[in-house]
């Protein structure tokens, strides 16, 4: 069994990383890595998540994907389609989840890294673009790096993405 594809299964893992940044104080960052066979590298996602969760400080805002958002079941549904309206928690029209599994038939869900780091509102205050700053250097220069060097992850720039829901979202732009 020295062939990756023959290796056993690894169960997915959550991990939860703690830095320091100066000008921003602790960052927690959730880290959920799907099932994987040793050779197997993803494609890695950092998730920003909103201003509620923004509010409740690093350790539990850094959850907010996992505990909030159900980033675990959404991972979990992808790898087991069809996807039903309930998986989007009633959100989706019948022709747009009809074209998500159809893709899903032809580009089957393979995992996904997925960097959760708590969000601080960077955004308030008088000068909102210019304190994004310090984040978007925690994101570039520590984040990623570390999780380059220590997660099954792919290295190049079109493997990493960067996505958000409300303060998130805004950040993340």
């Amino acid at each position: 069994a020295a062939d990756g594809a023959t290796s056993p299964l690894l169960p997915a893992e959550e991990l939860t990383w703690s830095f320091v940044v100066p000008e921003l104080g602790r960052i927690d960052t959730v880290v959920v890595i799907p099932p994987r066979r040793d050779t197997d590298r993803f494609p890695m996602l950092i998730a920003l998540h909103g201003r509620g969760e923004a509010q409740r400080g690093p350790e539990r805002g850094a959850r907010g994907w996992v505990d909030d958002y159900a980033l675990l079941r959404a991972m979990k549904r992808l790898s087991a389609p069809p996807l039903a309206a309930e998986d989007f928690e009633g959100f989706v029209t019948p022709d747009r989840l009809r074209i998500i599994n159809q893709g899903l038939t032809h580009r089957p869900y393979r995992g996904l890294v997925v960097l959760c780091p708590y969000t601080v509102d960077v955004l308030a205050g008088d000068r909102p673009f210019e304190s994004v700053r310090p984040y978007a250097q925690f994101l570039l220069e520590e984040l990623v790096p570390r999780a380059r060097r220590s997660l099954p992850v792919l290295s190049q720039p079109s493997d990493l993405g960067i996505d958000g829901v409300s303060l998130g979202g805004r950040v993340a732009v």
